[in-house]
């Protein structure tokens, strides 16, 4: 009996990381997503003028 609750607690364990892991990692694209918006929000204008420096 106790190996059987031994494995349980191990898989439950286990699967605890797993998910850890899975929202770790989400959160961290995530933040790179927020970042990347960010940047190219404050770039956009920037970029416009400079095609327009080119076209004319």
């Amino acid at each position: 009996m106790s190996l059987y609750l031994s494995n349980a607690t191990g898989y439950v364990v286990q699967e605890a990381y797993k998910l850890d892991f899975i929202s770790d990692t989400a959160e961290s694209i995530g933040k790179n997503i927020q970042t990347l918006a960010d940047i190219t929000e404050k770039w956009t204008p920037d970029l416009r003028i400079l095609f327009l420096g080119f076209y004319y």
